[in-house]
């Protein structure tokens, strides 16, 4: 059996500046400390954290919506993650969506601590 994540958080940041730094090697790579290699292109493959996570880009939406194929070394392939950006009062609230989890992985799934809090620390400095 599989599993699916659902989560949403706040990010004091516009949905098109959001959606530009994660399709950005250099931006997504500094904020979350490891290397991403990625685009903006849709059917484009992408690295994240040196490697450990891999996969392709399905569908985007410039400043909406990045669909993506996604695998990782300690989940295994075969996921679909879908990552929508709303336009809120202050910024933007991110809505995350994982499918294709095994059971005994979701302890693993960690979106807020290895991508929001991350990314809403690197935005706050940025208006500091």
């Amino acid at each position: 059996m599989t599993e699916t994540v659902f989560e949403q958080t706040f990010l004091p940041a516009a949905p098109d500046e959001l959606y530009a730094t994660y399709l950005d090697s250099e931006r997504h790579s500094r904020i979350i400390g490891a290397t991403v290699v990625i685009n903006a292109v849709e059917g484009a493959e992408f690295t994240a954290f040196d490697g450990h996570v891999q996969g392709r880009n399905l569908h985007l939406v410039p400043g909406r919506l990045i669909v993506q194929d996604w695998g990782s070394d300690q989940l295994g392939p075969g996921h679909l993650v879908v990552i929508a950006f709303d336009a809120v009062e202050g910024g933007t609230q991110v809505s995350v969506l994982h499918t294709g989890i095994p059971d005994d992985k979701l302890p693993l799934v960690d979106w807020e601590g290895r991508y929001w809090q991350p990314w809403r620390a690197a935005m706050q400095a940025a208006a500091d």
